[in-house]
């Protein structure tokens, strides 16, 4: 009886997300590729300038130098 649930849901699922007139086709959408395993990124990304690597330096101070003007 569950496994029928699921085939029905599933079979509504993928019957919204192909109907191009039906509103929640995204949402429909989102939720099979969630299924499959193929989620939406959850973390953050950076990148640099125009979508290039972000440029890392490494600067030692000293605690005891004299503070810049």
């Amino acid at each position: 009886m569950l496994l029928e649930a699921a085939v029905d849901a599933a079979q509504a699922l993928i019957s919204i997300a192909g109907d191009k007139t039906d509103e929640r086709r995204m949402q429909a959408a989102v939720h099979i590729l969630n299924r499959v395993g193929l989620h939406e990124k959850s973390g953050l990304e950076l990148s640099g300038q125009d979508g290039g690597p972000i440029a890392i330096s490494r600067v030692i101070v000293d605690p005891g130098a004299p503070k810049p003007d």
